[in-house]
This record gives structure tokens, sequence and C-alpha cells, in this order.
């Protein structure tokens, strides 16, 4: 699979996402934060007073394992980091936080989700 369809599979995974979310209450306030030195976060969402990082990971299928496998102890140090710059960043967000995962598995020809799967406070 080429670059450009894994970024496209990405996209389309995240914005998915974001309705799922939507739907569960999540209040969505920043998409694809990115900084150079500090790293990315997919998703930022407030829901119960609580400032929320949600990584998320979309496959085409679950042949080569589930989409949240790839949310590795290191990843999850990475997004805690990145968590923790965007917060000094932004400090009249909620001061509770916490980091969620959403596993996509998306239809390979469509792109539309087929499944969602959400870990709520994956660090734990």
């Amino acid at each position: 699979m080429s670059g450009n369809h894994n970024q496209e599979v990405g996209r389309a995974g995240e914005t998915a996402a974001c309705e799922y979310l939507s739907k569960r209450g999540y209040q969505i306030v920043e998409r694809n934060f990115n900084d150079i030195q500090w790293g990315e976060l997919d998703i930022i969402a407030i829901k119960d007073k609580t400032l929320i990082f949600v990584e998320v990971k979309s496959r085409l299928s679950n042949q080569y394992g589930n989409p949240e496998e790839a949310v590795t102890k290191h990843k999850l140090s990475s997004l805690k980091r990145t968590a923790n710059f965007y917060v000094m960043k932004h400090p009249y967000y909620p001061t509770l936080l916490r980091i969620d995962v959403v596993a996509v598995i998306l239809d390979h020809k469509t792109l539309t989700p087929l499944s969602f799967d959400l870990f709520i406070d994956a660090t734990t």
C-alpha cells in the first residue's frame, strides 16, 4: 500500500472517529495538532469537564492485528509528552486530562467505517 493511500486511510479514519465521538458527547476542539518538536495529536476534545487527547488507529482489516495494537507504551509516552505541551500552550482548557484511543476498521473500497472500538483512558 502506498504512502498516499495510507494517508487517505488515516484521514478517513480520523474523520469517522470525530463523527463517532461527537455522537457520544465529545466536543471536538482541534484536529491534527502538530508541533515539530513535541509531536502530533490526532483529536483533542472535551467531555465531562475533561480534556481528552484521542489517538486514532485505522485499518482496512484485522488481518495484521487490531488497530489499537499499534498504540504501544512508547507511543503512549509520546502522546503524554505532547499532551502536556498542548496543555501548557492552552491553559484555559480543563485541567482533568486523559488519553483515549479509537480503533476504526474501514471498508477497503469506500473507506467508510465498518466498526469502531473506543478505549477510554488508554494509559491505565
